[in-house]
């Protein structure tokens, strides 16, 4: 039988007193958060209930937890893992949400697929796909049909059918701008497509990459060349695009999400579009997290109830901030990229063996790359050691487990000024009193405990923390609860 420790019936007494309410759940990771929550919801009968993760890697934790606790958990994945056309290869992965949208009442999948029982007792996407052969169905929608106490899927994914609660797990990936990013080059294959379709706005997409060359980084502003005719003209030939695969595809599908963005930015030779937190909570929720920072509670309707499991001090990470060295923007010229090749060094050499990863802005890394043993990796070897250099935001920012006896935060992770201005300003109109720390001081402090996360995936792991930048001087107060500074 399991058994809960005491310090997990505590919280789960907690749970009991506000059922019906929204609720914010704070502990450590590795601390049994989701065990937890499971159990309250098991006793208080609110099932069914609709589970939201980031990754699939994470729909798996909560399924081990299900199964401990005998309930019936299902993860379900998106179109490009599920759709029989993709696995066929019949339509490109980059086209088939816009496919689907189009001729899924045509689609014999999706025809078959309510014509059919629905399997019971299963607990993953996977089981279903080893049916489509003999059954034809369509692996996607039969996900929604599927009865089980908790539902697992990715925060974007539509929400189907009647739950009684809302989890959202690592929420506070709802503070985070969603950004989609393409190189310049890719608005070659926009043209390709739209020249097929409309030759004079192929013609005004040339001059727009003749005007984000020029501009080489900065704010660039689409409505200078693109009117809102000319948006929705291009956002309707995704539905003509089935002559297009692979990387053409791909660019535009980005190209159109850049358009739908709030801000678009460029920078060394990328295009960056940013697209504002829609910060929106359906009741009754459950958020969870291990990273949080009370100047975010702000944000929170008066609604929510917040349980606190704080980091015991012996588990705090041992942290060190650099002085004399910062890449803010005004200050970050060729003498202090200097010094922080000299701290980079040093650091290597006084390491001897052991493992630094370093984490930084596309901005920041770019000028440090030469002193990395490895950048960017396609693969994270397991006995890796050296210095290992990885993106602030790119792929293995969150989620993964990367063991290291160092980690290196270079720089504080802020957004460019520029679009910290104008994230600002959207969320000013949206209400928000404070926009100016959702644009800018909670996305860096999320960004910074995340990377230092990659590197912490259980009380045993305890790397030293170095913050290389004298601003972090300013937010110590708040990163303490994680960290213990010498």
């Amino acid at each position: 039988m399991l058994r809960l420790r005491e310090t997990q019936l505590k919280v789960l007494r907690y749970f009991h007193k506000f059922v019906g309410n929204n609720v914010l759940f704070v502990a450590p990771t590795g601390w049994g958060k989701t065990l937890v929550i499971l159990s309250a919801l098991r006793e208080e009968g609110l099932f069914p209930a609709l589970w939201l993760i980031r990754s699939l890697s994470i729909g798996y934790r909560v399924l081990e937890d299900c199964v401990k606790l005998g309930l019936n958990c299902f993860i379900s994945a998106g179109r490009r893992r599920t759709c029989p056309l993709v696995l066929s290869g019949e339509v490109d992965e980059e086209l088939i949400e816009d496919y689907c949208r189009k001729y899924r009442f045509q689609c014999r999948y999706f025809i078959k697929t309510f014509q059919i029982k629905v399997p019971k007792n299963i607990s993953t996407y996977k089981i279903l796909l080893e049916g489509v052969g003999n059954e034809h169905f369509c692996p996607y929608y039969m996900q929604d049909l599927i009865s089980c106490d908790v539902m697992v899927q990715n925060y974007f994914r539509a929400r189907r059918g009647f739950y009684k609660v809302v989890v959202v797990d690592e929420c506070h990936n709802i503070f985070m701008p969603r950004m989609c990013r393409m190189d310049v080059d890719g608005l070659n294959d926009a043209i390709l497509i739209i020249r097929e379709f409309e030759e004079k706005l192929a013609g005004k997409i040339l001059r727009l990459k003749r005007y984000i060359e020029e501009v080489g980084e900065g704010n660039i502003y689409l409505t200078q060349f693109l009117s809102l005719l000319d948006i929705q003209r291009i956002r309707q030939m995704i539905f003509l695009l089935e002559n297009f695969k692979g990387s053409v595809a791909r660019n535009f599908k980005r190209f159109i999400r850049i358009i739908n963005s709030d801000i678009q930015y460029v920078e060394k030779g990328r295009i960056i579009g940013i697209r504002a937190s829609q910060i929106t909570f359906p009741t009754p929720t459950i958020m969870l997290t291990g990273t949080w920072f009370n100047i975010m509670d702000k944000f929170l309707p008066p609604s929510f109830k917040k349980i606190r499991v704080d980091v015991p001090e012996n588990q705090r990470l041992n942290a060190v901030i650099v002085d004399d060295l910062t890449t803010r923007y005004d200050d970050f010229d060729y003498k202090m990229i200097q010094e922080y090749k000299k701290f980079i060094m040093q650091l290597k050499l006084k390491a001897g063996d052991k493992r630094i990863l370093v984490f930084g802005t596309d901005r920041v890394l770019q000028y440090f790359t030469d002193l990395a043993d490895f950048y960017e990796p396609q693969n994270i070897p397991k006995d890796w050691r050296g210095v290992m250099m990885l993106k602030a935001r790119g792929r293995y920012s969150e989620g993964v487990d990367i063991p290291a006896d160092i980690v290196v935060i270079l720089g504080c992770p802020f957004y460019p000024p520029d679009i910290i201005s104008r994230l600002s300003k959207i969320y000013s109109k949206m209400g928000f009193e404070d926009s100016w720390s959702l644009a800018a001081t909670i996305p860096m402090l999320i960004t910074t405990l995340q990377c230092i996360g990659r590197a912490k995936r259980s009380p045993k792991q305890k790397p030293n923390i170095v913050l290389a930048d004298q601003r972090f001087q300013k937010y110590k107060d708040h990163l303490s609860p994680y960290l213990l500074f010498n």
